[in-house]
């Protein structure tokens, strides 16, 4: 459990299922569920690690690693609250760094990293009416046609 790791290794850690080793190549994450019987009673930490910066390092690495399409999407203000809820902080993050400035409603139209269809819709769902997609008309059409749904249903 979370305490018992905590109090293992020394130090406190942001969540009981973070951990992180060192390695050649950068570091490594793992659920510490996974790792806790193999422990040592201690260890040092180096002093150059700093895991939430690792750990988006490592989420980063990942989303950048799966297949992907890109979509164009104009977000409201509301939308952007709940973007990285989403598609995840890092690529919230990206998309709105790289964004232009808003329109006069505080509106972005971003460039969106999505992983395929059946889970860009519903992230872009999640925006509710806060989001319009403008690219790829196959996503458009999707989202058009699951508001159709859903406003019969609630109709």
């Amino acid at each position: 459990d979370g305490a018992l790791l905590r109090k293992r290794l020394g130090h406190p850690l942001p969540g009981p299922f973070a951990v992180s080793e060192g390695a050649s190549h950068g570091y490594r994450g793992y659920l510490a569920t996974d790792v806790l019987s193999i422990l040592p009673d201690k260890f040092e930490r180096p002093d150059d690690f700093e895991l939430a910066d690792s750990w988006e390092r490592s989420v980063t690495a990942y989303q950048e690693s799966m297949p992907s399409f890109e979509a164009v999407v104009r977000v409201g203000p509301e939308g952007l609250d709940r973007l990285g809820q989403a598609l995840g902080g890092p690529a919230a993050r990206a998309a709105t760094a790289a964004a232009g400035e808003p329109d006069e409603a505080g509106w972005l139209t971003l460039r969106l990293r999505l992983e395929d269809l059946w889970h860009a819709e519903p992230q872009i769902l999640m925006l509710g009416t806060e989001a319009e997609v403008l690219e790829p008309e196959e996503l458009r059409d999707r989202i058009a046609a699951a508001s159709r749904r859903m406003a019969a249903r609630y109709g």
